[in-house]
């Protein structure tokens, strides 16, 4: 299934925030949008899952506008897990993350099925151990698991993510990228996740759409091509040196003075 954006614009007021955005996603993998603080990265995926309305242009799933499909069937194909959860009350781990399946269920009843899902997911990200614990209970990295545990049990076709490895230490970062990239490979689904970090995305993207501003597309593509020691200089006005890891590039960035030195 292609979720496609055309011409996409969105504004905070008289404040133009995301201005001709263009891109598809044509088939299951890992994209990862990267780029400094402040260029829209989390506003273009609050507009994918359809909590902002666009200003202009239009987001399409299988070939149909999102703003035409119900809130019921859209959350059937497409999750949103934010970088900071805000959940109200305290709700045991499982019950949380039982809340992912209720696009699916009728009256807000749970089947065998919802729970065998429930436990799959909790177990993929490593806490199912705490699945009868409270959520106000977790450390920040555990929270961070449950969240996306949650939106991964909804099963969508697409799943989308605002810097799913905050809060979380290098092991878990590693591992949680590794779950992501290996379920969008078997399932089918689509994941798409923002993320700070230039060397998970270069590690375990699959594609990668590179942010600049003032909101605008300024490279996509596979890692190789869009993480180069150029666009590093243009987009974040650092400079960095490039070297291979695996057939990866990974990224070693210039301290401030040496950057100046060398300009």
């Amino acid at each position: 299934m292609r979720l496609s954006v055309e011409n996409l614009e969105y504004s905070y007021g008289s404040a133009k925030v995301l201005c001709g955005i263009n891109f598809r996603v044509d088939r299951p993998g890992l994209t990862c949008i990267i780029g400094p603080n402040g260029v829209g990265k989390s506003t273009l995926v609050k507009c994918l899952d359809g909590i902002y309305k666009p200003s202009a242009g239009r987001i399409t799933i299988g070939g149909r506008d999102i703003s035409g499909i119900r809130p019921r069937e859209l959350a059937r194909l497409v999750a949103f897990v934010p970088v900071v959860s805000g959940d109200m009350f305290s709700m045991t781990v499982f019950d949380t993350v039982m809340m992912g399946r209720r696009p699916h269920q009728k009256l807000g009843n749970a089947s065998p099925l919802d729970r065998e899902i429930v436990r799959r997911t909790l177990n993929m990200m490593g806490i199912r151990d705490l699945a009868m614990r409270g959520s106000d209970e977790l450390s920040a990295g555990q929270h961070q698991r449950m969240v996306i545990a949650r939106g991964l049990a909804q099963t969508p076709r697409f799943l989308l993510l605002d810097e799913p490895t905050a809060n979380l230490d290098a092991r878990h970062q590693i591992q949680v990228a590794m779950t992501l990239k290996d379920l969008a490979s078997r399932s089918g689904m689509s994941v798409i996740m923002i993320s700070h970090d230039l060397n998970i995305a270069a590690r375990f993207a699959d594609t990668i759409i590179m942010m600049a501003p003032p909101g605008v597309v300024y490279a996509s593509g596979p890692p190789e091509e869009v993480i180069t020691e150029s666009s590093i200089r243009d987009v974040y006005g650092v400079g960095c040196s490039i070297v291979d890891a695996g057939g990866r590039p990974h990224v070693i960035l210039l301290d401030p003075l040496r950057f100046r030195e060398t300009r």
